[in-house]
């Protein structure tokens, strides 16, 4: 929302650092608690991804922003996985922020699989208000894969219900309904290529080390978190292979 000056960011400096200020309105609702995950609530999580992936196809960009002061691309998951990258302080899983590198490079880069997009559609960015979802928080919206944001969504349940995330999946029949009608309210709204689904696994496990490498120094303070979140991180356990067959 513009202020009253007009403007819609102002800004602060404070040393090194810039600080921006921006309003929005406010957006009723509650935040999509597990107890509120009906079929027709995943649905329409999913079909709310499916609109902004669509949407986002016909963007002037779809790999990256280009900075105007060096003409290079920015605001893309290679400027992600460089922050992660140089943020996360233990040395192996470091190793697969590189490995995940070279992972993401050999993905297609197609109007099909990434553009700009909220790169954080988890349930504590959604609100719920007379059964309808709004996705709020864009303070992360970049030039992602497609298969991130899926990743991120089933996250949710990775952390509530199954497992998997922090601890080794244990209710695969819970993952599988969850995962079959996100993606079924997904393909309502956008086509779901094989390329996508596939690297969703590989999205889940950058995910995870992801959080890993946000929560490094609270995960130091609870030494079994961090040996489990550390060894998950490091072994990328299979997660999607293990119901695919059911999302067909």
């Amino acid at each position: 929302m513009p202020n009253s000056n007009g403007r819609l960011i102002e800004s602060c400096h404070a040393g090194e650092h810039v600080f921006l200020a921006y309003s929005s309105p406010f957006l009723p609702g509650e935040t999509l608690r597990p107890e509120k995950w009906s079929d027709d609530v995943l649905e329409s999580w999913g079909a709310l991804i499916g609109q902004i992936h669509r949407l986002t196809q016909n963007y002037p960009v779809f790999d990256g922003v280009i900075n105007p002061a060096t003409g290079e691309k920015t605001l893309n998951w290679h400027d992600e996985m460089n922050s992660f990258l140089n943020w996360c302080a233990d040395e192996e899983v470091k190793a697969v922020w590189r490995s995940f590198q070279n992972r993401v490079a050999a993905l297609p880069v197609t109007r099909q699989m990434c553009g700009m997009v909220q790169n954080d559609p988890h349930m504590e960015n959604l609100l719920i208000h007379e059964n309808k979802l709004r996705l709020i928080d864009l303070d992360v919206s970049s030039c992602h894969f497609f298969a991130s944001d899926i990743a991120i969504a089933i996250q949710s349940v990775l952390f509530t219900r199954s497992g998997g995330m922090e601890r080794p999946l244990s209710d695969k029949d819970a993952l599988l309904h969850f995962v079959y009608h996100l993606l079924k309210g997904y393909r309502q709204e956008c086509d779901l290529p094989t390329d996508v689904l596939d690297a969703i696994e590989l999205f889940i496990a950058y995910r995870r080390a992801l959080l890993f490498t946000v929560m490094q120094d609270w995960l130091k303070t609870k030494p079994e978190q961090f040996k489990s979140w550390k060894r998950l991180t490091i072994e990328q356990p299979p997660i999607m292979e293990l119901i695919k067959g059911g999302l067909r």
